[in-house]
């Protein structure tokens, strides 16, 4: 299985994309959350997730922060930013730092873990998937 880690400060945001996706019948454990970067740099180091799904704006540490820092420690799996808001810059920063893509909270569909499985057997990166889906999103 596929570890996915996310991490949001909103608690009912990590139960509600923990429950409304059928994670496990696409091969993935969405087992791992935490609140803000902090906790999720212990959490990468702990479980080693194949997908971190990351909010933006947290207490602490907040995303792009925890995203700059997970990957100077060489972290080489997919980020994905997920965040109420549609800022530009949020984004651009996040593609500066190598994450697959961003996506608005309001964007998420129960059907998001088949493209990635499907790219996976395919022997592809998580990121392919989501920058075919998604026409304005640039590539690496």
């Amino acid at each position: 299985m596929y570890k996915v880690l996310i991490v949001d400060d909103e608690k009912k945001v990590r139960i509600s994309l923990k429950t409304m996706i059928r994670w496990e019948n696409e091969g993935f454990c969405a087992d791992y959350s935490a609140k803000d970067g902090i906790d999720a740099l212990q959490m990468v180091q702990k479980c080693h997730p194949h997908l971190i799904i990351v909010d933006i704006i947290m207490p602490n540490m907040n995303g792009i922060e925890f995203i700059k820092t997970v990957r100077n420690i060489g972290y080489k799996g997919e980020i994905l930013i997920l965040s109420d808001s549609q800022n530009f810059l949020y984004a651009v920063e996040g593609l500066r730092n190598h994450v697959c893509d961003y996506i608005v909270k309001t964007d998420i569909t129960p059907t998001l873990p088949v493209s990635f499985q499907n790219q996976i057997q395919a022997g592809q990166s998580f990121c392919s998937v989501i920058q075919k889906r998604k026409p304005v999103s640039n590539s690496r």
